[in-house]
């Protein structure tokens, strides 16, 4: 009976430790990547668009906007370079969902307005697309923002 009990005993003692190292590993995976900082000169408003052709909208307006999204600090720094001056503006991330090892879909609130934005980021071999999403209609069309022309920024988290 002492053998029984005790190998009751190891076998609940290794689901716990299986249970741990896979909530590890699945933590270790998520925040593998500590967030990405980027320029992005140019913009292109889209309305109505299925994600199936955000590879279409076409990019016009110059205008540099500066990103910094710190996944481990949950704080995304946002900088508008005009010039007439630059606006800064800090929202708190408040979701990262990773649809696979190279793309986000990010929820975001502003501390000013109490607004909530939504990102989606690729970074698939360096070739970064980027768009907000500020609504999504009918038959799952969105609309929103698809910045373009990036150039990449080392980022350093404050919690590293």
């Amino acid at each position: 009976m002492c053998i029984t009990g005790g190998n009751s005993i190891k076998l609940k003692t290794m689901k716990v430790v299986v249970s741990i190292f896979a909530f590890l590993i699945a933590t270790i995976s998520l925040s593998a990547q500590s967030g990405f900082c980027f320029s992005a000169s140019s913009r292109g408003d889209f309305e109505d668009v299925k994600a199936t052709k955000f590879g279409k909208i076409k990019t016009g307006t110059e205008q540099t906007n500066i990103y910094t999204f710190s996944f481990k600090d949950n704080f995304l720094v946002h900088h508008i370079v005009r010039g007439d001056g630059t606006i800064c503006q800090f929202y708190k991330i408040t979701d990262v969902e990773e649809i696979n090892s190279y793309s986000y879909f990010i929820t975001v609130v502003s501390g000013s307005s109490g607004s909530e934005y939504y990102y989606y980021l690729s970074n698939a071999d360096s070739d970064f697309q980027f768009y907000q999403i500020d609504a999504v209609g009918d038959n799952d069309k969105m609309s929103g923002v698809k910045f373009g022309d990036f150039g990449q920024i080392e980022l350093i988290t404050y919690d590293q």
